[in-house]
């Protein structure tokens, strides 16, 4: 039998040195090549589908849907930056192109372009809103092929060119203008002031876990209220709401000078009518009010229940000596108190249960819980489908989910227990 053919050790090595040359001669394909090619085949993807590491060296994207204060909008620019802040990915995008008019005058006045925007998961609720931060849900990659007007509405303007942003500019400087930097304090005085925001900032985090360890499941449905009441006459912003009830005061003001007026003129023409000229005035009084609430109703919105609220507020402090602050974030159940201790003696079956239900929705809208008051109003309407339709109201009332009001201690279970 023929020896084996052993090899030299050298030989060996010399075998893996041809190998590691050929793996040098084949090439590896760089990882941004690999994303680009992802984003070239598939197009539009989500956000959150694409590792963070590869959405920064992607170079230039298009962010085919997103969201800024709540307004979907589209965005395209490089992204610089990218940060993890509470289990949550960040990226810092240098802007080129907006589609969203509020963003442009913003970040026309910002020199850097520079926008934070928050990487979306399929379970985003997109509530957290600033200037400088934007939901990205969607992206792809930018082609060269793809010149539209707004992808380019953000980039500098050459030498000698026509700046578009230059109105917009010198407006949001102006702005920025208005309101002069605060004057340089020494450094123990801002020691003082962080201190004191940070003890606010602590016992404003304990109160809120009071209050939703107190209220467990009622909370979740509630919604921002600067979001759903915001610029109206009840935005829980006392300024903001301040600047709309002086908006319908004027507007009262202006409407009475116009009847004033008017009525001065015609007593001047016609003196002899006095008794049919009274009455015909009372009842145009009557009519001018009503044209007056609908209009302040139309043009700001949320101040009629404003003025409702505070003589509401006013009357419940004549029966119970009790204050309530409107400002606070969350109110009691007032509406619902002032037709307990005011209205459910002196209205009929049928209208003590429409009042309530009023009462009820108020306060909900006021406290907001939208979908709570929906459901309301939703379970009233079969209610009184049913109540048309020839059903028994003890039948009907099983559809409604406002508690009846039964005025007396006893549970329902004790009275049928006794009548048995």
């Amino acid at each position: 039998m023929p020896p084996k053919h052993i090899r030299r050790p050298a030989a060996l090595a010399a075998v893996a040195a041809k190998a590691k040359a050929r793996v040098q001669r084949r090439g590896l394909r760089r990882p941004a090549g690999a994303v680009e090619k992802s984003f070239e085949e598939k197009g539009e993807v989500a956000v959150h589908t694409v590792p963070p590491a590869d959405l920064l060296s992607s170079g230039r994207l298009v962010f085919t849907e997103a969201t800024y204060w709540k307004e979907k909008t589209q965005v395209i620019g490089v992204p610089v930056g990218l940060k993890k802040e509470e289990d949550q990915w960040w990226l810092t995008l240098k802007v080129e192109g907006i589609k969203s008019e509020h963003l442009l005058k913003h970040l026309s006045g910002v020199p850097a372009r520079r926008l934070k925007g928050h990487i979306c998961p399929d379970d985003c609720s997109q509530e957290l809103s600033s200037n400088s931060i934007i939901h990205l849900v969607k992206v792809k990659k930018a082609s060269a092929d793809e010149a539209e007007g707004w992808m380019t509405n953000l980039v500098e303007a050459a030498p000698g060119g026509v700046d578009e942003l230059e109105a917009l500019r010198a407006e949001a400087e102006k702005a920025a203008s208005v309101s002069p930097s605060p004057p340089r304090k020494d450094k123990k005085k801002k020691k003082e002031k962080v201190e004191e925001r940070k003890g606010r900032d602590r016992s404003k985090k304990r109160s809120r876990k009071r209050s939703v360890s107190r209220q467990g499941q009622r909370k979740r449905g509630s919604r921002d209220l600067a979001v759903i009441l915001g610029d109206s006459g009840l935005d829980p912003e006392p300024s903001r709401r301040k600047k709309v009830m002086k908006r319908a005061k004027r507007l009262m003001k202006k409407r009475k000078k116009k009847a004033s007026s008017s009525s001065t003129g015609s007593s001047a023409k016609d003196k002899s009518e006095t008794d049919s000229s009274s009455s015909v005035m009372e009842a145009s009084g009557i009519f001018g009010e009503t044209k007056m609430a609908k209009r302040i109703w139309s043009r700001c919105p949320g101040v009629l229940t404003a003025t409702s609220l505070s003589s509401v507020q006013e009357q419940l402090l004549n029966t119970q000596g009790q204050i309530w602050d409107i400002n606070r974030q969350e109110l009691p159940p007032l509406f619902l108190q002032y037709f307990r201790t005011h209205l459910a003696a002196r209205m009929q079956p049928a209208m003590r249960r429409e009042a309530l239900h009023t009462s009820f929705c108020l306060d909900l809208g006021l406290q907001g819980r939208v979908p709570e008051l929906l459901d309301v109003l939703a379970q009233r309407l079969k209610a009184l489908e049913g109540q048309t339709g020839g059903k028994h109201w003890t039948v009907t009332s099983q559809y409604e989910l406002v508690p009846e009001e039964l005025g007396t201690v006893a549970t329902a279970v004790e009275t049928e227990q006794a009548a048995r």
